[in-house]
């Protein structure tokens, strides 16, 4: 395994859909999303590292378990998550729901 690597891509866990940033410096980037639990921010213990503007925080905790997906707020960001608008703590998720953390608007694609 090459040592620039965190995880062996081939151990990885099979991709079950993405992450589109819809906003700002980094609009059209996009994050692919593995079968299993994804903890996304900014943080460095961060399965996903995303740019906002809030540093060194865990923003949410997606779930993807056999085709369900669900989102949890982790409890450090200032201004929360919000799913299509609505602020939420733990809520399941679709296909083309856009969630926002700190000052970052993403779109949830899912196979």
């Amino acid at each position: 395994m090459d040592p620039s690597w965190k995880v062996c891509p081939r151990c990885l866990p099979p991709v079950c859909g993405w992450l589109v940033i819809m906003s700002g410096e980094y609009k059209n980037e996009v994050y692919t999303i593995h079968e299993g639990l994804t903890k996304i921010g900014s943080a460095k213990d961060c399965d996903l590292i995303v740019p906002i503007k809030e540093k060194e925080k865990q923003g949410i905790l997606l779930r993807s378990q056999r085709g369900s997906y669900t989102i949890k707020d982790l409890g450090e960001l200032e201004e929360g998550t919000y799913l299509n608008g609505a602020k939420i703590t733990d809520n399941a998720i679709t296909d083309s729901d856009m969630i926002k953390i700190s000052d970052l608007e993403l779109l949830f694609k899912c196979l």
